[in-house]
């Protein structure tokens, strides 16, 4: 069975997923615009005590990335967190940047307040690190 829907022009098949479950694109419209903001944290020494980076309220962003860049000789554990209401923190994703490299750090899960917490790995270091926060959402 198909079902059909309308553009307000003409007629247009419902797409479904595998398991027939409703697949939804969302197009921006001529009016609606694609805002981005952008924050960086440059020269950050890392050492083994854990830095936290400022939160971001990330409940409105379609897309939130941080672009990690080791520029020191030791590698660095960079930590994903995200909290419901910006006092409790649980890790979202972790991962360990070698030296003199670049990864991006990307949310797996939703909630309301995102931040990244990076420490030298296996009590290395000091080492300097980058870090650019980035967003964009439909406006």
């Amino acid at each position: 069975m198909q079902i059909i829907g309308t553009d307000r022009h003409r007629p247009r098949p419902i797409m479904t997923d595998s398991d027939g479950r409703l697949v939804t694109v969302t197009i921006p419209s001529r009016r609606s615009r694609i805002l981005f903001q952008e924050e960086a944290f440059l020269g950050l020494d890392v050492t083994g005590e854990i830095l936290s980076l400022p939160m971001q309220n990330t409940a409105t962003k379609s897309a939130v990335s941080y672009a990690v860049i080791n520029r020191g000789d030791y590698p660095t554990l960079v930590m994903a967190e995200i909290s419901p209401n910006s006092i409790d923190f649980s890790v979202d994703q972790q991962e360990v940047i070698a030296p003199q490299s670049m990864r991006v750090i990307v949310p797996n899960r939703f909630l309301k307040w995102t931040r990244l917490s990076l420490t030298a790995e296996d009590g290395q270091g000091p080492t300097q690190i980058d870090v650019y926060y980035q967003s964009q959402t439909v406006g």
